[in-house]
């Protein structure tokens, strides 16, 4: 008996230390940075991360509520939806995750009740398209049922009714030779009541300018359009000047398409006048290509939003010194109410070509730089006693006319893009307002003069750091077409007319822009520098 107590009491004893052996179920922790998220009445998504160290499910109380996954391991993103509601009031569920058999932890959705609303982002504003090349959209954010009313053939829009916050595409074609720019108001509206219905105006203005920038070395189709939207019709398109022989190359005209093709030289800039010409080898219309290694970009003043070149410089540097002592920075000169530029001088000097020293060379003389002209479309530069009309001008676009007709002033538009602007796409001539605003911040800004020795220029630095550098144009006088104060003056374009007059900007001075200045004259024949701004 004893015996048999002895191995009882031993087998105990192993038995107990067995089971002391037996490791312990170690705690599931899991745990979430968020106990609350609220959604409004759109609903939609948030990203929730769990931190665990074991196996996990996922559930929600309502069906409006979802996550993308049931269950998981360990540490892990999951993303959290919710519907948009509809109800009038504000609505809670709980989102619970367990591990182990137990609930872990709780996150509580809360979404804002419901509100009609209908909000274009847009809305008010205008937006301005270039033919049909981009393919602009409509912000909407609606609560609501909306509709679209106001597409037209040429602006439909990919989506014209709807119940829910959407993005609209606008489908633009280009089509017709309607009259451009027109424009198409789009209304967006709600038969709720108490919401107010939105508006957007779509501008399309036409894909034509009278000056096509193009890059060194780029090979480049343009419309032959004008800057109304009507197709040219010709049978041949060739070079008529250019700065440099090599230039341009590969002109093609394809009269299917209204496209005309051209091919700028590689490490070359400068410009180009091409023509569109008829049967008969008359000039139906022409354009400014212009060749750049940089495109020009912007320098915003006062919300103007400026070129940072003149229209056919082939030198541009944010070293006002250097950029003001290379004439190639000067661009070309532009007689009132014309798109045909002509060329500058090749001399720059301050001190000799003014009144009561040197006299003034020739109009196409001495001081004027050479180019390269196309003999059989053209005999070169030309000083004309004639009246200059549209179509006299058009027709001759080598021609200085020292005498202007009543109609020519309806070649530009004062805060337009005229017939015949010469700007490229996107830009227009300045106003004798926006002068008078950029030259009040010259003045109020510390503007430097930057004297070189043989040139002045105007020229300041924005807040930003940006330059804009004004180079002494000078100017080709309306009577005879000679260039006036090389390097000494600078005479700007505007679009504006006063009493039949030009009201250009001069010397960079904000009270002769204005004034019948002594050194510089408002006639219509008189040819200025062009710097662009945008439209």
């Amino acid at each position: 008996m004893k015996r048999l107590f002895l191995f009882l009491t031993v087998a105990a004893a192993v038995c107990c230390a067995a089971c002391s052996d037996d490791p312990e179920v170690a705690e599931s922790n899991l745990s979430l940075l968020e106990d609350n998220v609220t959604f409004d009445m759109f609903g939609g998504r948030s990203v929730l991360e769990i931190t665990a160290d074991s196996p996990w499910t996922v559930s929600c109380d309502d069906d409006w509520c979802r996550t993308n996954v049931a269950e998981g391991s360990h540490t892990k993103k999951i993303v959290l939806t919710v519907d948009q509601s509809f109800l009038p009031e504000e609505r809670t569920t709980a989102v619970r995750f367990y591990a182990a058999g137990e609930e872990k932890h709780t996150v509580t959705v809360t979404q804002e009740k419901f509100e009609p609303i209908l909000v274009l982002a847009e809305n008010g504003a205008d937006i301005t398209v270039y033919g049909a090349g981009s393919e602009p959209a409509l912000n909407l954010r609606a609560s609501v049922a909306w509709k679209i009313e106001g597409a037209t053939d040429w602006c439909a829009v990919s989506q014209s009714e709807g119940t829910k916050s959407s993005v609209v595409k606008l489908l633009l074609t280009d089509d017709g030779e309607g009259v451009r720019p027109r424009s198409a108001t789009l209304t967006v509206s709600s038969e709720m009541e108490g919401v107010e219905p939105q508006q957007v105006t779509v501008v399309q203005r036409s894909t034509g300018a009278n000056t096509v920038v193009v890059r060194a070395g780029e090979t480049r189709a343009f419309p032959a359009r004008r800057t109304d939207g009507a197709y040219v019709k010709g049978v041949a398109a060739d070079w008529v000047w250019t700065t440099d022989a090599e230039l341009l190359s590969g002109l093609d005209y394809d009269a299917s398409r209204n496209e005309i093709t051209c091919t700028a030289a590689k490490s070359k800039q400068g410009s180009g006048l091409v023509a569109l010409f008829d049967a008969g080898g008359a000039v139906v219309w022409s354009w400014l290509v212009w060749v750049v290694d940089k495109m020009p970009s912007d320098v915003t003043v006062g919300g103007i939003a400026w070129q940072d070149r003149n229209v056919g410089a082939e030198y541009h540097s944010t070293d006002p010194k250097a950029c003001v002592q290379d004439f190639r920075s000067y661009g070309l000169f532009y007689q009132w109410g014309r798109k045909e530029p002509f060329i500058g001088a090749k001399i720059l000097s301050k001190n000799k070509y003014y009144e009561g020293h040197a006299e003034y060379p020739d109009a196409f003389g001495a001081m004027t730089r050479e180019v390269v002209f196309n003999a059989s479309r053209t005999a070169g530069w030309q000083v004309s006693g004639e009246e200059m009309t549209a179509a006299t001008a058009n027709g001759n676009p080598t021609t200085f006319y020292t005498r202007s007709s009543a109609a020519m002033s309806e070649g530009w538009t004062e805060g337009g893009k005229g017939l015949n602007d010469p700007c490229p796409v996107g830009y227009r001539v300045p106003t004798a307002a926006e002068w008078q605003s950029l030259l009040a911040y010259v003045d109020g800004n510390a503007a430097k003069n930057q004297d070189s020795g043989d040139t002045y220029s105007r020229w300041y630095a924005l807040n930003s750091g940006g330059t804009l550098i004004g180079p002494s144009t000078m100017f080709r006088k309306g009577d005879n077409g000679r260039i006036h104060y090389p390097g000494r003056s600078a005479a700007y374009c505007s679009s504006t007319l006063a009493g039949g007059k030009p009201l250009p900007m001069y010397d960079w001075k904000a009270g002769d822009a204005t004034g019948e200045g002594t050194y510089y004259e408002r006639k219509m024949t008189t040819a200025y520098g062009m710097r662009c701004v945008k439209e």
